[in-house]
């Protein structure tokens, strides 16, 4: 017996759209988002993304472990993805799992879909100088993914309607494969607004600091980065306005006010980091 579907699975397409027009226009629009985009759907949406990029390896070469000291690196790095994941809070995290996937292109560039994929490219891990910084960067695209950022932005291209059709349709699985196949170039390439951007600095800050780590490790790659000819930064607030946000959140935030835990400023782990790093050529 298949189970019960969602009461907003039998609203009219005419009804999502008065719904969505109206909300458009007050403080509940991301609320009915959510509804209308539920972290179910953004599973759905991730696995079959995940599932195309897969098919492309000449685009999207999926690094391979295959010496001992490779399979070391991976091991380290997903070890730093899970500790980040493990100090988000739990009310912030959706209900569905995360993935990490290492892209081995000299690629400047890390990128998350809805449903919590996210992928780093190896020329971005060749940019970092510490732990604390690879942690920052995992930090940061995992926050756009609890802050829904790539879900809003997928809704402001696509539009609410399309998306509640292709996700609830009667013939939704066969529509979502279609949508992701022909609007792939587009999902890997998801612009979010410069406001989520420092959204997902404050928050990534904050996890680092939940975690341990030196919380300045994404303003430590920030300050190296000039404002442009990097793809992962060339829609986001430039990196000197960045990095004094990030100095600002943790004089406010973490040195321990409110009988909160103050954040470790020492553990940016450069070493390890540095062994682990020529790892991943070995």
């Amino acid at each position: 017996m298949k189970p019960a579907k969602p009461f907003r699975r039998i609203l009219s397409l005419a009804s999502i759209a008065l719904m969505a027009a109206m909300l458009s226009q007050c403080a509940w629009k991301s609320t009915a988002e959510s509804f209308l985009v539920s972290d179910a759907d953004e599973a759905r949406l991730g696995l079959q993304f995940d599932t195309e990029l897969r098919t492309q390896p000449a685009e999207y070469t999926l690094y391979q472990a295959n010496t001992p000291r490779k399979e070391q690196f991976v091991s380290y790095v997903n070890g730093v993805f899970e500790k980040v994941l493990a100090n988000v809070p739990a009310e912030q995290k959706p209900k569905y799992g995360f993935r990490l996937a290492i892209i081995d292109k000299p690629v400047i560039n890390a990128f998350a879909v809805p449903g919590g994929y996210i992928y780093m490219y190896t020329g971005m891990i060749d940019t970092m100088r510490s732990e604390s910084e690879l942690a920052g960067v995992l930090a940061h695209e995992i926050a756009h993914v609890t802050r829904h950022h790539y879900r809003d932005a997928l809704i402001k291209v696509y539009g609410i309607n399309m998306l509640a059709d292709v996700l609830a349709g009667s013939d939704s699985t066969n529509q979502l494969k279609a949508f992701v196949k022909q609007g792939f170039t587009t999902l890997a390439s998801l612009k979010v607004s410069r406001s989520n951007e420092s959204d997902a600095d404050t928050y990534g800050t904050r996890y680092l600091g939940f975690a341990g780590w030196d919380p300045y490790g994404i303003s430590d790659l920030f300050a190296r980065m000039p404002s442009s000819g990097f793809a992962w930064l060339s829609t986001h607030p430039a990196p000197t306005n960045r990095v004094k946000d990030v100095k600002d959140l943790v004089n406010s935030e973490g040195t321990g006010q409110n009988g909160q835990p103050a954040w470790n400023a020492g553990a940016k782990k450069a070493n390890e980091f540095q062994a682990q790093k020529a790892n991943m050529r070995n």
